[in-house]
C-alpha cells in the first residue's frame, strides 16, 4: 500500500508513555495536521516518524517498505523544527544549500537549486540573522523541500509569527504543498491552523 502506515506506534520514556497505539494511513499528495493541546504526543509522534526518536512499539512504513528503525538521514524526509534551526553563521543561500551539500551535490547543482527556490535573489548572501521572522521561515521551508523530500515535516513552524504574518503563511505553505505535490504532517496546538491547512 502507497503512502505513510503508522500502526500501533508507542512511545514510552521509562514507565510513562507519550504515545500510545497511534494507527494512521496517510496517503501521498495529502496534508494533515496533528492537533492537540501541549504535551500530547504531537512532537514525540512527528520526531518518531522523522527518524529523531525510537520506537517502543508498532510500525512505521512508507511506500510498503519499514523504515521503523531507518536512520533519520536516510528517510528522505524534510523538517521544519519550531525553532526553525537555522545557522546563524551562514548566508541565506549557504542554508538553503546544506543539506545537499551533505549529499554530495555539485556546487553546481547546489547554486541551481537554491536560485529555484529562493524568490528573492537578492537574499541568497544576506546573513540569516538579518532577516525578520517570516524570511527565516521561508528559508527554513526551502531548505526542508531543498533535497526533493519524500515527506515534509513541520513542528509548529508558525508558532513565533505575530497574527498576521501566521495567516499568510498558512497560505504560501498550502500553496507550496499542492504545488509540489508533497505529503506534509504539521504540529500544531491552533483549532484554526489545523482547519485552515489541512486535507
Amino acid at each position: 500500500m502507497s503512502g505513510l502506515i503508522l500502526e500501533n506506534v508507542e512511545k514510552y520514556y521509562g514507565s510513562a508513555c507519550a504515545v500510545k497505539d497511534v494507527n494512521l494511513h496517510l496517503p501521498e499528495g495529502k496534508l494533515v495536521c496533528f492537533l492537540g493541546p501541549s504535551g500530547c504526543g504531537k512532537t514525540t509522534l512527528l520526531r518518531m516518524i522523522a527518524g529523531l526518536e525510537t520506537l517502543s512499539g508498532g510500525e512505521i512504513r512508507l511506500d510498503g517498505e519499514d523504515i521503523g528503525h531507518t536512520p533519520a538521514h536516510l528517510r528522505n524526509f524534510g523538517m521544519v523544527f519550531q525553532s526553525l534551526a537555522l545557522f546563524p553563521h551562514m548566508t541565506v543561500g549557504e542554508n538553503i544549500a546544506y543539506p545537499l551539500k551533505l549529499r554530495g551535490v555539485s556546487k553546481a547543482d547546489q547554486q541551481a537549486r537554491v536560485v529555484e527556490l529562493l524568490e528573492l535573489q537578492a537574499m541568497i548572501d544576506r546573513p540569516v540573522a538579518k532577516l525578520s521572522g517570516g524570511q527565516r521561515q521561508r528559508v527554513a521551508i526551502a531548505r526542508a523541500i531543498a533535497n526533493h523530500p519524500k515527506i515534509l515535516l513541520l513542528d509548529e513552524p508558525l508558532s513565533a509569527l505575530d497574527a498576521k504574518l501566521r495567516e499568510s503563511m498558512q497560505v504560501e505553505i498550502r500553496q507550496l504543498q499542492q504545488r509540489l505535490n508533497i505529503t506534509t504532517i504539521m504540529v500544531t496546538h491552533d483549532q484554526r491552523e489545523a482547519m485552515t491547512m489541512a486535507d
